[in-house]
């Protein structure tokens, strides 16, 4: 893919904390994955994160039926550890999230940020996080991009992309000006060419411009 070339990231990835976190480093550690290695790292740094989420859900069900059976106090107990469940289980899916961005962008260069791997909206989290870190070291003499990957959503449970539409969509709507460098990655332009974006995008609205 074109654009300019900049040194790898050395450490955690653009909007992560400069660490590793406990879980990657119980579970996997940062190298080249093969395709169908993903897939399995995935799912093992999701697993936690994923029981919690099952957990609350029995037991947001069970508090529910307590309720209905006129079981007041054990509904009131079992709704309690519901939400306490819950908070532990967003605890677990954020780290679950950095963790996957610093896998998969480990050994990539400063202006890429692959987004395989997260939710939607993780991925427009760490898209508009990454885009104004960008943006605030710009000034009006330097130019610079940023090649997101979204991927063409061949890893998706119905095979249909998902955070690539979610991007694109963002893009547009904030003006910025782009470039599609194959089905799943953009090359967004920042500092001197952003007065272009918004240009592109007067354009877009008046059904001027693709």
């Amino acid at each position: 893919m074109g654009g300019r070339q900049s040194k790898p990231h050395s450490s955690s990835p653009p909007g992560a904390k400069q660490r590793h976190t406990a879980l990657e480093q119980s579970l996997v550690q940062p190298r080249a994955y093969t395709d169908n290695e993903w897939d399995e790292v995935i799912s093992r740094v999701r697993a936690h994160e994923r029981q919690l989420f099952s957990k609350k859900q029995q037991l947001f069900e069970a508090a529910s039926t307590a309720y209905k059976k006129g079981q007041g106090a054990e509904a009131k107990r079992l709704s309690r550890t519901a939400h306490q469940t819950d908070e532990k289980y967003r605890r677990a899916r954020q780290e679950a999230s950095v963790t996957i961005l610093h896998l998969r962008n480990h050994g990539k260069p400063a202006d890429t940020l692959d987004l395989h791997g997260q939710y939607v909206e993780e991925a427009l989290s760490f898209t508009k996080q990454r885009l104004k870190e960008l943006r605030n070291i710009n000034n009006a003499q330097r130019t610079s991009s940023l090649l997101i990957i979204t991927g063409a959503g061949h890893h998706s449970e119905d095979g249909r992309a998902k955070i690539r539409p979610a991007v694109l969509n963002f893009l547009r709507k904030k003006g910025y000006s782009f470039k599609e460098e194959g089905p799943g990655a953009f090359r967004v332009h920042l500092g001197a060419e952003s007065t272009e974006g918004c240009f592109a995008s007067l354009l877009r609205m008046l059904g001027l411009k693709k």
